[in-house]
């Protein structure tokens, strides 16, 4: 696998039948499962081709999707309600 200068980009292979291959660290990272859905958004202006994360069981998926994001210290075990508060009360300190 290559890796931009940022980190950001990273090469996958087309096999025989056109199907891509996206790298096992980048599956791993956003939660791509066999038999999951992507969007593929091709964009004739610039010639990007994006890929997207479909979920499938949106309950599941999303559950899924929001456990792989770091909670901050402090506020594990805390609802999503509850963390939401605080940081409005953050923002009203501010």
């Amino acid at each position: 696998m290559v890796t931009s200068p940022l980190g950001r980009s990273v090469v996958g292979k087309i096999g025989p039948k056109g199907q891509v291959v996206i790298p096992k660290d980048v599956r791993d990272r956003m939660g791509l499962k066999p038999g999951g859905s992507v969007f593929l958004e091709y964009r004739d202006d610039d010639g990007v081709l994006e890929i997207r994360y479909a979920w499938n069981d949106p309950v599941k998926d999303a559950l899924d999707h929001f456990a792989r994001i770091p909670v901050r210290p402090g506020m594990e075990g805390r609802t999503s309600l509850d963390i939401l508060h605080e940081l409005d009360r953050e923002d009203e300190e501010i």
